[in-house]
């Protein structure tokens, strides 16, 4: 059986608002937390899965293509590099060599 709750008055006849307000503030606040308690439970999984998603695209293929592994041969024409570049003095060597 539904109750129909009375108006909350004071001594003197009128309207108790800060009754009311204080009920929609609580109502409220059990409204928010119960959507975002909804929210994490959804948010969890799905960031769980992003981040298995970019571990694996990340990864280098089985056979070793598709990625440069470090070593302290590599030249390259921009950023730093472990080795010294080529002079000409050293490119004319080692093409005696051959």
């Amino acid at each position: 059986m539904l109750t129909q709750r009375r108006a909350v008055r004071r001594l003197d006849g009128s309207i108790d608002i800060d009754f009311y307000r204080q009920m929609g503030l609580m109502e409220r606040r059990v409204v928010m937390t119960g959507f975002f308690k909804g929210v994490g439970k959804v948010v969890r999984p799905a960031l769980a899965i992003a981040i298995v998603i970019l571990t694996i695209s990340l990864m280098p293929a089985p056979d070793g293509t598709g990625w440069n592994p470090p070593g302290a041969t590599t030249i390259t024409a921009s950023g730093p590099s472990l080795t010294f570049p080529m002079t000409s003095a050293r490119l004319y060597s080692s093409t005696l060599a051959r």
